[in-house]
């Protein structure tokens, strides 16, 4: 018997809900450190999946339209840029590392801003409800939180 070739949107379908998965995985290992039996394991593979997570979930809505690309990729840039900032600020803060992220700040807070407004103005555009869009808005800012959260555990920077 031949499998059936799935279509596009199937596809698109399963990325978002692997992403979401790896995604609940990161939220997990956050709430409980312990899991794995050291708290530092825990805290890097957590960190791993949630940044796999929020990369595929990026990935799969990129893919749902063309023009939320260049959006989308701004904000995996913030989310790039912000990640090496803290690491910098943890690891080698001094006058002239500090005069750098703050740079790093303006570029992430920027790319992060402008990739939202995009999207914003796509989804105003297209005159969709907005109303069924926040849930969705809302989930992203808040694992976007979460991974960040924890990359910051795995550095030390908070309890």
């Amino acid at each position: 018997m031949a499998k059936r070739e799935k279509s596009d949107e199937e596809k698109v379908i399963e990325g978002i809900a692997l992403g979401i998965a790896f995604l609940c995985l990161s939220a997990f290992l956050y709430m409980k450190p312990d899991f794995l039996g050291y708290e530092l394991i825990s805290n890097i593979v957590g960190a791993f999946f949630g940044l796999f997570g929020l990369v595929g979930v990026l990935t799969e809505i990129r893919k749902t339209q063309e023009e939320i690309g260049e959006a989308v990729m701004e904000i995996g840039v913030a989310i790039f840029l912000g990640t090496i900032s803290f690491v910098l600020m943890y690891f080698f803060s001094n006058v002239f590392v500090n005069i750098v992220i703050l740079l790093l700040f303006l570029f992430t807070i920027y790319a992060a801003l402008s990739g939202t407004f995009k999207i914003i103005k796509m989804q105003l555009k297209k005159n969709t409800n907005i109303l069924l869009k926040i849930p969705m808005a809302i989930l992203n800012v808040l694992i976007f939180a979460l991974t960040v959260l924890q990359i910051l555990q795995i550095v030390e920077t908070i309890n």
